[in-house]
């Protein structure tokens, strides 16, 4: 696949994994068919999030990879003022390099590669706890139609 590709299939899932919590928390479960409904979020939160975790691989080198070019630019820009003024202080000439538009580019690029990043790493640590919230509220719901299913038919 390519980044634009990987990028637009981590979008939907992200997109999938925000409806199904949305409808989780706008929801109020006391029946069977409930019961049902939550093991189908649960079920779909659990393979598109570990469809989503897939991509952290790729995020995080992106991320790098932004931080790498940043520096790339930054040594180029001394090298080329270097070759120019040979007698120019290294302090004076990163100072200028981080002036410089296309390090300033690399250097956005490099902080939005981060958030990327940062983003991805905190919605699946927040589908972790809402998958483990679906659990609980499967488990109790669970208990208390099977309790009352036996109580009503020793009734």
């Amino acid at each position: 696949m390519t980044p634009a590709e990987l990028s637009h299939e981590r979008t939907m899932l992200i997109s999938a994994c925000d409806a199904i919590v949305d409808a989780y928390h706008a929801g109020s479960y006391t029946t069977g068919e409930d019961l049902t409904n939550l093991l189908t979020m649960r079920r779909s939160l659990s393979a598109n999030g570990s469809r989503l975790a897939s991509h952290v691989k790729q995020v995080h080198g992106n991320a790098q990879l932004t931080y790498l070019m940043r520096k790339h630019r930054i040594a180029e820009t001394i090298v080329d003022a270097r070759g120019s003024d040979a007698k120019k202080a290294m302090n004076i000439l990163e100072q200028e390099a981080m002036k410089m538009p296309s390090v300033i580019a690399a250097h956005k690029e490099e902080i939005w590669a981060d958030a990327e990043r940062e983003m991805l790493k905190t919605k699946l640590d927040w589908y972790k706890q809402v998958l483990a919230s679906i659990q609980q509220e499967i488990s109790v719901l669970a208990y208390e139609l099977k309790s009352t299913h036996y109580q009503n038919q020793g009734a």
